[in-house]
Protein backbone atom coordinates (compact mmCIF):
# COMPACT_ATOMS: atom_id res chain seq x y z
CA UNK A 1 0.00 0.00 0.00
CA UNK A 2 1.03 3.61 -0.61
CA UNK A 3 0.01 7.00 0.77
CA UNK A 4 -0.03 9.18 -2.36
CA UNK A 5 2.68 11.41 -0.86
CA UNK A 6 5.46 11.68 -3.44
CA UNK A 7 9.03 11.62 -2.15
CA UNK A 8 11.08 11.70 -5.36
CA UNK A 9 11.01 12.80 -8.99
CA UNK A 10 13.01 10.39 -11.16
CA UNK A 11 14.34 10.36 -14.69
CA UNK A 12 13.32 7.59 -17.10
CA UNK A 13 16.53 6.12 -18.49
CA UNK A 14 14.91 3.64 -20.86
CA UNK A 15 11.64 1.95 -21.81
CA UNK A 16 11.90 -0.87 -24.30
CA UNK A 17 10.02 -3.92 -25.53
CA UNK A 18 11.54 -7.19 -24.39
CA UNK A 19 9.49 -9.92 -26.05
CA UNK A 20 6.25 -10.47 -24.13
CA UNK A 21 6.80 -7.55 -21.77
CA UNK A 22 8.44 -4.13 -21.50
CA UNK A 23 11.45 -3.15 -19.44
CA UNK A 24 11.43 0.21 -17.63
CA UNK A 25 14.66 1.61 -16.24
CA UNK A 26 14.71 4.70 -14.03
CA UNK A 27 17.52 6.54 -12.30
CA UNK A 28 17.91 5.47 -8.68
CA UNK A 29 17.17 8.52 -6.48
CA UNK A 30 19.51 7.23 -3.75
CA UNK A 31 17.14 4.53 -2.49
CA UNK A 32 19.27 2.24 -0.32
CA UNK A 33 16.71 0.07 1.48
CA UNK A 34 15.25 -1.68 -1.56
CA UNK A 35 15.33 -5.29 -2.66
CA UNK A 36 14.32 -7.28 -5.71
CA UNK A 37 10.59 -7.96 -5.41
CA UNK A 38 9.81 -4.69 -3.63
CA UNK A 39 6.80 -2.69 -4.81
CA UNK A 40 7.39 0.92 -5.79
CA UNK A 41 4.80 3.44 -7.01
CA UNK A 42 5.92 4.99 -10.31
CA UNK A 43 3.62 7.75 -11.58
CA UNK A 44 0.77 6.05 -9.74
CA UNK A 45 1.56 2.55 -11.07
CA UNK A 46 2.58 -0.17 -8.61
CA UNK A 47 5.63 -1.90 -10.10
CA UNK A 48 7.92 -4.67 -8.86
CA UNK A 49 11.70 -4.15 -8.68
CA UNK A 50 13.48 -6.79 -10.79
CA UNK A 51 17.03 -5.41 -10.48
CA UNK A 52 18.85 -2.33 -9.22
CA UNK A 53 22.20 -0.69 -8.61
CA UNK A 54 23.17 2.59 -7.00
CA UNK A 55 22.53 4.17 -10.43
CA UNK A 56 19.30 2.59 -11.68
CA UNK A 57 16.19 0.54 -10.86
CA UNK A 58 14.53 -1.80 -13.38
CA UNK A 59 10.95 -3.04 -13.64
CA UNK A 60 9.14 -5.42 -15.99
CA UNK A 61 5.79 -4.21 -17.35
CA UNK A 62 3.06 -6.08 -19.18
CA UNK A 63 1.74 -4.58 -22.43
CA UNK A 64 -1.55 -3.85 -20.62
CA UNK A 65 0.31 -1.56 -18.23
CA UNK A 66 1.74 0.36 -21.16
CA UNK A 67 -1.70 0.51 -22.82
CA UNK A 68 -3.67 1.84 -19.82
CA UNK A 69 -1.13 4.28 -18.32
CA UNK A 70 0.87 7.32 -19.42
CA UNK A 71 4.32 5.76 -18.87
CA UNK A 72 5.07 5.50 -22.60
CA UNK A 73 4.05 9.14 -23.19
CA UNK A 74 6.25 10.29 -20.30
CA UNK A 75 9.19 8.38 -21.77
CA UNK A 76 8.67 9.94 -25.21
CA UNK A 77 8.30 13.44 -23.76
CA UNK A 78 11.18 12.93 -21.29
CA UNK A 79 8.95 13.83 -18.33
CA UNK A 80 10.31 12.76 -14.93
CA UNK A 81 8.18 10.31 -12.96
CA UNK A 82 6.74 10.58 -9.46
CA UNK A 83 8.09 7.91 -7.10
CA UNK A 84 6.91 6.65 -3.73
CA UNK A 85 8.16 3.59 -1.86
CA UNK A 86 5.59 1.34 -0.21
CA UNK A 87 4.45 1.85 3.35
CA UNK A 88 5.67 -0.50 6.04
CA UNK A 89 3.49 -1.76 8.90
CA UNK A 90 3.58 0.89 11.61
CA UNK A 91 4.41 3.77 9.24
CA UNK A 92 2.32 6.90 9.60
CA UNK A 93 0.09 7.48 6.58
CA UNK A 94 -0.20 11.19 5.86
CA UNK A 95 -2.25 10.60 2.68
CA UNK A 96 -4.83 7.94 1.82
CA UNK A 97 -4.93 4.25 0.92
CA UNK A 98 -3.39 4.15 -2.56
CA UNK A 99 -3.13 0.77 -4.31
CA UNK A 100 -1.18 1.73 -7.44
CA UNK A 101 -3.86 0.17 -9.68
CA UNK A 102 -4.49 2.82 -12.34
CA UNK A 103 -8.13 2.90 -13.47
CA UNK A 104 -7.76 5.14 -16.51
CA UNK A 105 -5.91 8.08 -18.05
CA UNK A 106 -7.60 11.50 -18.14
CA UNK A 107 -6.54 14.66 -19.96
CA UNK A 108 -5.26 17.76 -18.23
CA UNK A 109 -7.47 20.68 -19.31
CA UNK A 110 -5.57 23.62 -17.81
CA UNK A 111 -5.48 25.60 -14.60
CA UNK A 112 -6.68 28.83 -13.07
CA UNK A 113 -4.14 29.68 -10.40
CA UNK A 114 -3.92 26.83 -7.92
CA UNK A 115 -7.03 25.08 -9.34
CA UNK A 116 -6.18 22.39 -11.91
CA UNK A 117 -8.84 20.91 -14.20
CA UNK A 118 -9.03 17.39 -15.59
CA UNK A 119 -11.34 15.62 -18.01
CA UNK A 120 -14.57 14.09 -16.74
CA UNK A 121 -16.49 11.54 -18.81
CA UNK A 122 -19.08 8.79 -18.36
CA UNK A 123 -16.50 6.21 -17.24
CA UNK A 124 -15.04 8.55 -14.62
CA UNK A 125 -18.05 10.50 -13.33
CA UNK A 126 -19.64 7.80 -11.09
CA UNK A 127 -16.49 7.73 -8.94
CA UNK A 128 -16.09 11.48 -8.46
CA UNK A 129 -17.50 13.33 -5.48
CA UNK A 130 -16.51 16.69 -4.06
CA UNK A 131 -14.28 16.42 -0.95
CA UNK A 132 -13.45 12.81 -1.84
CA UNK A 133 -10.00 12.01 -3.17
CA UNK A 134 -8.42 10.88 -6.43
CA UNK A 135 -4.86 9.84 -7.20
CA UNK A 136 -3.26 11.66 -10.15
CA UNK A 137 0.17 10.38 -11.30
CA UNK A 138 0.48 8.85 -7.84
CA UNK A 139 -0.40 12.07 -5.98
CA UNK A 140 -3.34 11.81 -3.59
CA UNK A 141 -5.53 14.93 -3.97
CA UNK A 142 -8.90 16.16 -2.72
CA UNK A 143 -11.55 16.81 -5.37
CA UNK A 144 -12.75 20.42 -5.26
CA UNK A 145 -15.46 20.64 -7.94
CA UNK A 146 -17.16 18.18 -10.29
CA UNK A 147 -19.09 19.24 -13.39
CA UNK A 148 -20.36 17.41 -16.46
CA UNK A 149 -17.12 17.63 -18.43
CA UNK A 150 -14.38 18.29 -15.85
CA UNK A 151 -13.29 18.02 -12.25
CA UNK A 152 -10.77 20.06 -10.31
CA UNK A 153 -8.18 19.75 -7.56
CA UNK A 154 -6.08 22.44 -5.92
CA UNK A 155 -2.30 22.16 -5.92
CA UNK A 156 -0.25 23.95 -3.30
CA UNK A 157 3.30 25.12 -4.14
CA UNK A 158 4.84 22.24 -2.14
CA UNK A 159 2.99 19.66 -4.26
CA UNK A 160 4.01 21.42 -7.47
CA UNK A 161 7.65 21.55 -6.33
CA UNK A 162 7.81 17.84 -5.45
CA UNK A 163 5.84 16.28 -8.31
CA UNK A 164 5.60 16.27 -12.10
CA UNK A 165 2.13 17.86 -12.01
CA UNK A 166 3.89 21.22 -12.39
CA UNK A 167 5.11 20.05 -15.83
CA UNK A 168 1.68 19.30 -17.28
CA UNK A 169 0.73 20.78 -20.64
CA UNK A 170 -2.88 21.02 -21.81
CA UNK A 171 -3.92 17.71 -23.34
CA UNK A 172 -1.37 15.61 -21.44
CA UNK A 173 -2.67 12.30 -20.11
CA UNK A 174 -2.59 11.76 -16.35
CA UNK A 175 -2.85 8.39 -14.58
CA UNK A 176 -6.00 8.30 -12.44
CA UNK A 177 -6.79 5.95 -9.57
CA UNK A 178 -10.21 6.28 -7.95
CA UNK A 179 -10.80 6.41 -4.23
CA UNK A 180 -10.87 2.79 -3.04
CA UNK A 181 -14.20 3.15 -1.22
CA UNK A 182 -15.88 4.79 -4.23
CA UNK A 183 -14.58 1.97 -6.44
CA UNK A 184 -16.09 -0.68 -4.14
CA UNK A 185 -19.46 1.07 -3.78
CA UNK A 186 -19.87 1.83 -7.49
CA UNK A 187 -18.76 -1.69 -8.42
CA UNK A 188 -21.28 -3.22 -6.00
CA UNK A 189 -24.13 -1.01 -7.24
CA UNK A 190 -23.37 -1.76 -10.88
CA UNK A 191 -23.36 -5.49 -10.16
CA UNK A 192 -26.52 -5.32 -8.03
CA UNK A 193 -28.48 -3.09 -10.44
CA UNK A 194 -27.55 -5.27 -13.40
CA UNK A 195 -29.13 -8.26 -11.66
CA UNK A 196 -32.50 -6.50 -11.38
Amino acid sequence: MFSGIIRNLVEIRNLKSNGDYFELEIANPSLHNINNGDSILINGVCLTVVSFTNDFIKFDLLKETIDITNLSDCFQKKVPLNLETSLKFGDENHGSEVTGHVDTVVKFLGNQGEKYFFENNSSVEPYLQEKNYVVLNGVCLTIVDVSKDKFSVCLIPETLNLTNLSLLNIGDGVNLEFDKTARIIVGFLKKYLNKN
